[in-house]
């Protein structure tokens, strides 16, 4: 979850609660029954997809990109919400689920960079 600090500091850490369980529901009704959606730190949420192909986890993903611009687009909240997300996936049992976890952090931060530097340049 994007900018959470920002939104704890303008408008109240009652209004970032709102953000972290409007975006914990998202999670959950773009996830499958079976997946696990967790809460991992302040802003941070970990998806683990058991059995899950590449083209399947990246489904999953669009599918909370697509929930996350609709939600927006009702504007229920003050600004809209914004996510990064990383994604790696486990194909072999001796892979190490930490080294998988490590992988996809990277890969949120790098997402998060982009689009800062995106924001950036426009100005």
């Amino acid at each position: 979850l994007d900018n959470l600090k920002y939104i704890n500091d303008n408008y109240g850490h009652k209004i970032g609660d709102k953000y972290i369980k409007e975006i914990a529901r998202i999670f959950n009704i773009s996830t499958r029954n079976g997946d696990i959606v967790s809460r991992i730190g302040g802003d941070e949420f970990a998806i683990i997809l058991p059995d899950t192909t590449e083209d399947i986890a990246n489904k999953i993903k669009k599918r909370i990109i697509e929930e996350v611009i609709y939600f927006n687009e009702l504007e229920l909240l003050p600004k809209a919400i914004e996510i990064s997300l990383g994604l790696a996936i486990k194909n072999d049992n001796k892979e190490d689920l930490n080294g998988i976890f490590k992988i996809a952090d990277r890969k949120m931060y790098m997402e998060k960079n982009e689009k800062k530097l995106a924001m950036k340049n426009k100005k």
